[in-house]
């Protein structure tokens, strides 16, 4: 939405962009990383951020839980660690999030159902056709845990979801109900 004051600057939801300047002249309300001034982790190309809260993935969890009702911290998720590469809405409109390390609180704690949950509840939001997790499985016993917690995730969603390993990487993929 055009703001009707400047004729220029582009209301994105949660702040202000300049496409004459191909930036937002507004910071980032979550604050998360060193420019706050930046779009989809600087790959407009490949990504979109329907909120304009372009912050660290935990973060989202935790406010789309709040927003369910629901606890999805790391913590109420059972995860210690969740370290993710650029994520947001890609050009096939599927929410797409690599993620490099996910870390659960010890065998049997990652709560893979609420964190599923958590995932349709934004696609659903945003208008996205799918959910796409990605991921390298080739480094060790780190890789193994990623490829894991992907299997672990699959066997929830039964039929719905797809997971290839391809290599160094795996992709774990499936339709939302919207």
């Amino acid at each position: 939405m055009t703001d009707a004051s400047t004729g220029v600057l582009i209301y994105m939801q949660a702040r202000y962009y300049d496409p004459g300047v191909v930036r937002f002249v507004s910071e980032d309300p979550t604050g998360s990383g060193l420019n706050w001034y930046v779009y989809c982790s600087d790959s407009p190309v490949d990504l979109s951020d329907p909120t304009g809260k372009d912050g660290e993935l935990a973060d989202t969890l935790e406010s789309m839980g709040d927003a369910m009702g629901i606890d999805a911290s790391l913590d109420g998720l059972g995860l210690n660690e969740l370290t993710e590469a650029p994520w947001g809405v890609n050009s096939d409109n599927d929410l797409s999030i690599y993620i490099e390390n996910i870390q659960s609180q010890g065998k049997g704690l990652f709560d893979k159902s609420k964190f599923t949950d958590v995932l349709n509840y934004m696609a659903d939001e945003w208008e996205v056709k799918g959910v796409r997790i990605a991921g390298q499985c080739n480094v060790g016993s780190d890789g193994y845990k990623m490829f894991e917690a992907f299997q672990a995730i699959l066997g929830d969603l039964g039929d719905a979801g797809q997971l290839t390993h391809d290599g160094d990487a795996a992709t774990l993929y499936w339709e939302t109900q919207s």
